[in-house]
This record gives structure tokens, sequence and C-alpha cells, in this order.
């Protein structure tokens, strides 16, 4: 806060130095690119938070039968960060952010017993399984040719299968989730959340959460898009709903 020359800090002044030193710790989960947070490790210096971006490892192996056992092998990785976060900040609100296939991770790990005192996904695609079965977007066309050159065309008919993995499986099976303590932001300009989601998204609004949707790319990192999060993510570390 800033103080007046000549008069001391009054009761208000503290309130709002309080208010604005609560800090939490934020633990950064990529998508599939592994791009940095640029803009949001900024906003966590400025406030003075702790972070750690999370070095997930590429997906390996059979296209569909070994997903899950990557994401539960991803999960684990999210849970030891808790500990360590714990043991170095154990008085810091533990605050989660996921992007793009990141926010997959994240959500597979929460309903995998994954801890955290708030939760974003932002740019995470409500089901992976049905964009890659059904869309005309250039990474699903992708996709299902790797996978029918790979496997045969009768590999096609067990994509539904990586549903296990999809953010909407993942919230509903979640248990005791807090709608709360989530908030979901996706793009108004995201080719990977085009028409093929509009099921998947309707697990938002079942759980109790809602889906906040922004003019930007799938990317999420326009200013106005990390202000938004991060005027969120204040809110929480200040306690508020």
């Amino acid at each position: 806060f800033l103080a007046i020359p000549g008069r001391p800090p009054s009761a208000m002044d503290c309130c709002f130095s309080f208010l604005r030193g609560r800090k939490a710790h934020i633990i950064l989960v990529p998508g599939a690119d592994c791009k940095p947070f640029a803009g949001d490790v900024r906003r966590a210096k400025a406030l003075g938070w702790s972070y750690v971006e999370v070095k997930v490892p590429p997906e390996k192996g059979h296209l569909i039968d070994d997903r899950r056992a990557h994401f539960v092998h991803v999960a684990d990785l999210l849970k030891a960060e808790v500990e360590l976060a714990l043991a170095k900040y154990p008085r810091r609100p533990i605050f989660w952010l996921g992007r793009n296939n990141g926010g997959g991770h994240l959500a597979f790990a929460v309903a995998e017993g994954l801890q955290g005192d708030a939760f974003v996904l932002v740019g995470a695609v409500p089901s992976i399984s049905e964009f890659r079965r059904s869309s005309s977007y250039e990474p699903a066309l992708k996709f299902r040719k790797r996978l029918q050159d790979q496997l045969g065309v009768a590999s096609l008919k067990g994509i539904p299968e990586l549903s296990v993995t999809d953010v909407c499986t993942s919230l509903r099976r979640t248990p005791g989730l807090q709608p709360g303590r989530w908030h979901v932001q996706n793009g108004s300009k995201d080719p990977w959340i085009d028409e093929t989601q509009a099921a998947a998204r309707q697990a938002y609004a079942e759980v109790g959460i809602a889906e906040v949707v922004v003019a930007d790319d799938h990317a999420m990192e326009a200013e106005a898009t990390m202000d938004a999060r991060w005027a969120w993510l204040r809110q929480q570390a200040l306690g508020r709903r």
C-alpha cells in the first residue's frame, strides 16, 4: 500500500496490504507442445507467488491402448508436485493451471485423487475422443490417418476408448467435486473446440462449473484472457468464490 508521509498506516491501509499480500503456489501444466507459460509466469512473479512449470513427458506407445497408462503416469508426477509444494510452501494454497492437453491431464489427475485449492482449465478440449473420432480439423484428420496407417482401418473403431481421458469424463467421475474451485476458460476462435464438442461441453453445467468463453484461440494467451483468469485466481487467494 502507499503510505501518506507523516501519517501512520490506518487499519484500512493494513487491511489492503494484507489482502494484496496473500500469496499462493501455482503449478502450470502445459499442452502437448510444451509451450512455456510466459504471460502466466509474469503475472505470478508480479504477485510474489511461487510457481513451477511441470515437464510433461511425451506420449508414447499405442495411440489408444497406452493412453490411459500415460495419463496415470502424468497424474503421479503431478501428485509429486503437491508433496514438493507442501514441503516448501506449507502455508500457501496450491493452485493449478492446465492448458490444452495439460488441462486434460489435470482433470484426469484430480479424478485420480490429485489435491489442490483451485483449478483452471484453459483451451482444454472437453472430449478429445470425439474430436479425434469425428472432427474435420487437420489434427484430427492426421490422427485418424496415422492410426489407420499403423494399425489398419479397423483400429478407427477403437477411438471412443480414448474417452477415459476426456475432460468431461474426468469431471463427471471426480468424487466430491467442488465447482466453486474450478474455472474453465475456452476461446471462441479455438478450432479444436468445434461442433464435435457440443455434447461434451454440457458436462460443465452438469457438475456446476461455469464455462467462460472469451475471444481467443487455442493458445489462450491474449492479454485480456490472461487478465481474466488471474482476476479469478486472485479472488481464490483471498478466499472468495
